[in-house]
């Protein structure tokens, strides 16, 4: 434990651990994740459309994925997706382009005012309900007594802070989303805001387009919730250009 970290980082270490989904055996644990949340506890996706249990598109292909892990179970318990416009030589269409109608004007203007090279599209945010009902909250006893996290907010900032490392790595200024009113709320109550673009849209149920420079997303964090800043950011090394 380092010393003068806060208790966001102290319960967050204990507990979780961020592992880069960089092989084709993690990946496919992505996948099964993402079948086991969209396709069956949330009813997202027809699960008979999807083969071995597992739910995966073409976007997987242009992503950079991510898993956490309870280090006390060895369970992956949530995974994210960042989905990346790497080739300048080819035309490239984010999912949230491909669902955005044409009366939807202030959405297609957010898109097209925005650096495509520098932007990326944060997808398949999903957390384990079998394992939130397990664990209502972190079971560890942080030193001197200080406040339990609540587990959900811990594992939501988890996968934002892994979404941060892996925009910087890979040169992401910008993120994209589809997000439905009530992960908005839980990430606003966290320091976490993002801009929506025109009126909900209909697309595995009600969504928002939303957008947001990450600089101004981190400095929103480190203005209203520090101790969250410094597990996202690792007390600022992480940063985003």
């Amino acid at each position: 434990m380092k010393h003068g970290s806060t208790v966001f980082e102290q319960q967050f270490a204990v507990q979780f651990e961020i592992v880069e989904a960089n092989s084709e055996e993690l990946i496919n644990i992505c996948k099964k994740l993402r079948y086991q949340v969209f396709c069956e506890e949330r009813n997202r996706f027809d699960a008979k459309s999807h083969n071995n249990f597992s739910e995966e598109d073409h976007y997987d292909d242009h992503a950079a994925q991510t898993l956490l892990k309870d280090k006390i179970s060895g369970e992956y318990i949530a995974t994210a997706r960042l989905i990346l416009s790497t080739d300048r030589e080819k035309p490239f269409h984010y999912p949230l382009e491909e669902c955005i109608t044409s009366h939807n004007h202030v959405a297609i203007d957010m898109i097209n005012n925005m650096p495509k090279i520098k932007t990326a599209e944060i997808s398949r945010f999903a957390i384990s309900k079998q394992y939130r009902k397990r664990y209502k909250k972190v079971t560890q006893n942080p030193p001197n007594e200080q406040k339990l996290v609540n587990t959900d907010a811990l594992i939501t900032i988890g996968l934002i802070k892994s979404l941060t490392k892996m925009s910087a790595d890979n040169n992401v200024a910008n993120w994209l989303a589809f997000m439905e009113p009530s992960l908005l709320r839980l990430l606003s109550r966290l320091g976490i805001h993002f801009e929506t673009h025109g009126p909900l849209i209909n697309h595995c149920g009600k969504r928002y387009a939303c957008k947001k420079s990450i600089g101004d997303i981190l400095n929103g964090i480190k203005a209203t919730q520090p101790e969250a800043w410094c597990l996202i950011t690792d007390n600022g090394k992480i940063a985003i250009h």
